[in-house]
């Protein structure tokens, strides 16, 4: 048996103390009001890569970008990917993948143009 002659324990809590473990001082981030990337849903963000991808694959990396009449075409595409899925196709012949994640990419490709890229031939009225 070993006999401590001195209560170390309450040395080294009182140590811990002075240097401010344990929740008594915590880190600083300024993040509030800032986007929260993590509530983006990851399994509809990974297709709408793969519909990317594809894209980049058949036409060229970024061609979404230089498609004339964009407003126009990229509505028309989109709504016909939702409307395949409601009459019950999941998957896009051509590609093999979710009709909803090419609907996701074309509302994407829409919003793209309408803040950033469309010209003024682009506008919907």
């Amino acid at each position: 048996m070993v006999i401590i002659d001195h209560d170390y324990s309450s040395t080294i809590m009182s140590d811990i103390k002075d240097l401010k473990f344990f929740g008594q001082v915590q880190g600083r981030k300024f993040d509030q009001g800032k986007p929260r990337y993590g509530l983006l849903p990851p399994l509809a963000l990974q297709e709408m890569a793969r519909v990317l991808t594809h894209g980049a694959e058949k036409y060229d990396a970024g061609n979404w970008k230089r498609v004339p009449d964009s407003l126009e075409r990229y509505f028309d595409a989109l709504q016909r990917h939702v409307w395949a899925w409601k009459m019950g196709e999941k998957l896009d012949p051509d590609s093999g993948i979710h009709h909803l994640a090419h609907a996701l990419a074309n509302a994407a490709f829409l919003y793209e143009h309408d803040v950033k890229y469309s010209k003024e031939d682009n506008d919907p009225n």
